[in-house]
């Protein structure tokens, strides 16, 4: 994993393959759904809290924008999205070589995962970039856990961690490998990124946090809460947040300021309206506009390889 400094400079994109037949990550078998290849997220029954199972489909609300979503995730796993699979936005992927990826991280308000416009969708777009992208299905619900962000970050990190340790099988570009989260995903992304006292293969090289939740602190729109703080090796962010989102602005606008304040690379997107949850949503302008915004960005900083 790469050390970042408040003076770092842009690196070249690096590339990688993927080989689905080697995903078998420490001996878990892959199964094979809607085309895309999955592996357990841990050997076993995970640590700590774990819900009741198995994953279930469950009723949109008018608050999830009437989109998809899971529930009762007891054994966290992860759906694969090799680039290789696609063939890339101007088919010239090199199968030899080793480029980034990206772990997707949907939200849900740690109740359900909106595994779609949140997962899925965006897995698929980052392909067109020339990424690699794994969706985690982290641990839900554990809304009533305290806290409630702890079994979905440990499963983040853990992901991380393996996709680290198979780099050299799976081509994967070690200072190419970052997070996308949204709302608590966006939280759980949030606080990989930003942890100090964890195993360096735990954290993200580059986040990008989509309307994230609970980054200031409830009562202070202007303090961060514990464990949100930048510090000198925070790596670069990229915020997207709507002024009207229920979740207000200043999770977001808060974070970056303290980034910038600590000299480190961050840039951020507010829109006037959009509400929550657009995600992949093409109807909402955030929706149709923030993954273009988005694509630039990874492309300054070297972590996409295609046009």
């Amino acid at each position: 994993m790469r050390s970042f400094t408040a003076n770092d400079s842009r690196r070249r994109p690096a590339l990688l393959t993927i080989a689905l037949l080697v995903l078998g990550f420490a001996r878990v078998a892959l199964a094979i759904e809607g085309g895309a290849a999955e592996f357990a997220v841990w050997d076993g029954v995970p640590p700590g809290f774990v819900p009741v199972g198995p994953p279930r489909e469950t009723r949109p609300t008018a608050e999830h924008r009437q989109v998809p979503l899971l529930t009762d995730v007891a054994r966290p796993y992860v759906r694969c999205f090799p680039a290789t699979a696609v063939g890339g936005a101007n088919g010239s992927v090199d199968p030899a070589r080793r480029r980034p990826a990206i772990v997707v991280v949907p939200g849900g308000g740690f109740h359900v995962l909106a595994y779609d416009h949140e997962g899925a969708a965006v897995a698929r777009w980052l392909n067109t970039l020339g990424l690699h992208a794994f969706v985690l299905h982290y641990r839900v619900p554990t809304a009533t856990h305290a806290p409630p962000w702890e079994p979905g970050l440990a499963d983040l990190q853990e992901t991380l961690r393996r996709l680290r340790g198979r780099a050299d099988e799976l081509r994967i570009d070690t200072e190419g490998l970052g997070v996308l989260g949204f709302s608590a995903g966006g939280h759980l992304a949030a606080r990989a990124t930003l942890a100090e006292t964890v195993p360096p293969a735990s954290r993200p090289d580059f986040a990008v946090l989509v309307y994230p939740y609970r980054i200031v602190a409830e009562n202070d729109p202007t303090q961060l809460r514990a464990g949100m703080t930048p510090s000198d090796t925070t790596p670069p962010l990229f915020l997207v947040h709507a002024a009207d989102d229920g979740v207000r602005i200043e999770n977001s606008l808060t974070l970056h300021a303290a980034a910038i304040a600590r000299g480190r690379s961050v840039e951020m997107h507010a829109f006037a309206t959009g509400g929550h949850g657009f995600g992949m949503l093409s109807d909402t302008r955030p929706g149709a506009a923030w993954p273009s915004l988005c694509a630039g960005w990874l492309r300054g900083q070297g972590f996409a390889p295609l046009p």
